[in-house]
């Protein structure tokens, strides 16, 4: 069974924590990381649901958690690559489809 990696998901959610400080969702005073949890929690039962699906896991996870990272802050992909998450070029063009795949559930 694939399955993500908790110390790169950890690593992850401290940094998109930190960058979206003081942010809340529109119209509210809910913490925006709530947004992100749970984004990041329909990720995990997806890969829990339908394992064989999911060809990088640990991507899947982290672009969960990063998804509005670059949109709303003021992090780059840049600032992610040499802070978090080293990818290859395969595995960046995974991290982008499931960037667009975030993307059309938010709309």
């Amino acid at each position: 069974m694939n399955i993500w990696n908790e110390e790169k998901y950890i690593i992850a959610w401290n940094f998109a924590s930190s960058v979206h400080n003081g942010q809340f969702v529109p119209g509210t005073q809910i913490p925006y990381i709530n947004h992100i949890g749970l984004v990041a929690m329909e990720s995990m039962a997806t890969i829990a649901v339908q394992n064989e699906l999911i060809e990088f896991p640990d991507l899947f996870i982290l672009s969960a958690v990063l998804h509005d990272t670059i949109e709303d802050t003021a992090t780059t992909y840049q600032d992610i690559q040499k802070n978090l998450v080293q990818m290859s070029p395969t595995e960046f063009k995974h991290y982008q489809k499931i960037q667009i795949y975030h993307q059309k559930k938010k709309k």
